[in-house]
């Protein structure tokens, strides 16, 4: 409508009463729906929530397990178990994605009450985290210990035997059992010795579960409350991989050694640089040359394993293995290709490549193939897909079947 300069424009009240009616009535169905969506949560607001809790819960040192379930428990109300894991793999760190990983396997096995069952819903993300977690749980549920929070200490031997060569089938289940072997004997010798006993095959697999469960425990993110471990004195730490009775054994030990190291020495005060110089001056104080040695800085070199999943520059991880000594370097190296070689093919064959010399990728992919072989992939088939022309890895492949270590001091030793 025109109006002249000046004239002011007439509004009836019923339409300014009209107005602030509407006006009010949508503020009151705004606040409404607010209310309704604080009390009423949409599945993404209990995802988004659950994935936050979990963070936090992660950051507690005492009782992160126990606090972490409930939140895992909401999160497979809504999602399977595979997308859980990959959900857990974006927000958390790998070691960390582990931990949790662990207690997404043992709520799927209980969701399914069948192991074949529970592990085709887990894939391999966080190390194989799920599957780890679906072993233990059938294992302890075998024997009659439904509680998650249960002592695993009063097994009977011929149980565990029997239960242990039933699930010790893969190199990825017979981790498992030695998880839950070192939660029910809370020794290393008797826990080992039943490695022997129910694996088919080479039992450093499930060896090498007896010790990271030791560690886990140390760390305060084990699968199950253990109560009874006791942490080695720091004059202990020096003996306590070479005190194994076979190498072996005192290798599997070594892959976990920076973390017992680091849990042990931050407990007495010491922050996590210095227990970090700590790990190396103890691989240091062995003898050059020796499978101790080796041993001991390629536990080091494992314990960025998980670093190199977030890596966007491998040669940024590689720096982490700069030591004097090459074949103390090449040790490292070999421990950051260690973890999970299978499964992290696309990572491990850039990592090797970027080494400084020939001789550094030589003995890398030397022992990414051996690992490769001992986790059932063959040498052949992973050389087709990423050797091409390279003369180190095609030396790799060739020599797969030689013992790493024994490669490292024949390609530096004087």
């Amino acid at each position: 409508m025109d109006t002249r300069p000046g004239e002011k424009i007439y509004t009836s009240p019923m339409k300014l009463g009209t107005r602030l009616i509407i006006g009010v009535s949508l503020i009151v169905v705004a606040v409404i729906f607010l209310d309704l969506r604080f009390m009423h949560p949409t599945d993404e607001d209990r995802i988004t929530a659950d994935l936050s809790h979990i963070s936090a819960c992660m950051q507690q040192r005492n009782d992160s397990v126990l606090c972490t379930r409930q939140y895992v428990r909401d999160l497979l109300s809504l999602k399977n178990s595979n997308d859980a894991m990959d959900m857990l793999s974006t927000r958390l760190n790998s070691l960390q994605c582990h931990f949790v990983g662990h207690i997404v396997g043992q709520l799927t096995y209980n969701r399914y009450q069948d192991v074949e069952v529970a592990m085709n819903r887990c894939d391999r993300a966080c190390d194989d985290a799920c599957i780890h977690g679906v072993v233990g749980e059938s294992f302890a549920e075998e024997l009659g210990y439904t509680d998650p929070n249960v002592d695993l200490e009063h097994l009977s031997p011929a149980d565990i035997e029997k239960v242990g060569t039933t699930l010790c089938r893969s190199h990825n289940t017979c981790h498992g059992v030695g998880h839950v072997l070192f939660q029910s004997y809370k020794k290393f010798d008797p826990a080992l010795a039943m490695c022997d006993k129910v694996s088919p095959g080479p039992a450093t697999f499930c060896y090498s579960g007896v010790f990271m469960e030791y560690a886990d425990i140390l760390s305060e993110r084990n699968m199950r409350t253990v109560s009874g471990v006791s942490f080695p004195q720091p004059s202990e730490l020096v003996g306590l991989c070479t005190g194994q009775s076979t190498s072996a054994r005192a290798r599997s030990c070594f892959l976990y050694f920076p973390r017992i190291v680091l849990a042990t020495l931050t407990r007495q005060g010491f922050s996590q640089a210095d227990a970090a110089q700590r790990v190396r001056q103890i691989c240091a104080s062995y003898p050059q040359g020796s499978d101790a040695r080796s041993a001991c800085f390629s536990g080091y070199g494992a314990s960025f394993a998980y670093i190199l999943v977030g890596a966007n520059d491998p040669k940024v991880v590689g720096k982490s293995c700069e030591f004097p000594d090459m074949r103390d370097q090449a040790a490292c190296d070999l421990g950051v290709i260690t973890i999970d070689v299978d499964n992290r093919q696309d990572l491990v064959f850039p990592f090797c490549a970027a080494l400084g010399t020939d001789s550094l990728q030589k003995t890398c992919y030397q022992g990414v193939f051996s690992h490769l072989f001992y986790s059932g992939v063959q040498p052949r088939q992973a050389s087709s897909k990423y050797c091409r022309e390279d003369d180190a890895c095609l030396f790799g492949a060739k020599n797969y079947a030689i013992d790493p270590f024994k490669v490292i001091q024949e390609t530096f030793g004087s």
